[in-house]
């Protein structure tokens, strides 16, 4: 990473946030608060065009616009504990559907209950 102004970290996390569904100005928010530092949506933005081709995910960002399409999430109960469960759509339903069919099916079926184990 030549000729940069910030940290790896910085840009790794502005990437990662943004590639989660959120706005450029969400991601420049979130940033500038975690790091105090002080980006803009448009270096975020650069920075979204320039490691494209590292981020393979990146391709997806149009049909993924809202965080809630990235990522899904549900809280199940289960005597008396509360369970955080997500996974990331694209992920599911690209690489995990393609490689390993039964997996992706069996984690789908959490959309609508905890599966009882077969």
């Amino acid at each position: 990473m030549k000729h940069v102004s910030y940290p790896p970290l910085v840009i790794y996390t502005a990437l990662t946030f943004h590639h989660l569904g959120h706005t450029l100005d969400e991601t420049r928010k979130q940033v500038n608060k975690q790091f105090k530092v002080n980006t803009g949506k448009t270096t975020i933005y650069s920075w979204v065009k320039r490691y494209q081709d590292f981020c393979p995910i990146s391709r997806f960002r149009e049909k993924y616009r809202d965080t809630n399409d990235v990522v899904f999430t549900k809280q199940f109960d289960h005597e008396n504990l509360e369970y955080l469960f997500l996974y990331h759509n694209y992920k599911l339903g690209v690489l995990a559907s393609q490689r390993f069919p039964g997996l992706a099916e069996y984690i789908i079926r959490f959309e609508n209950r905890c599966p009882a184990p077969s």
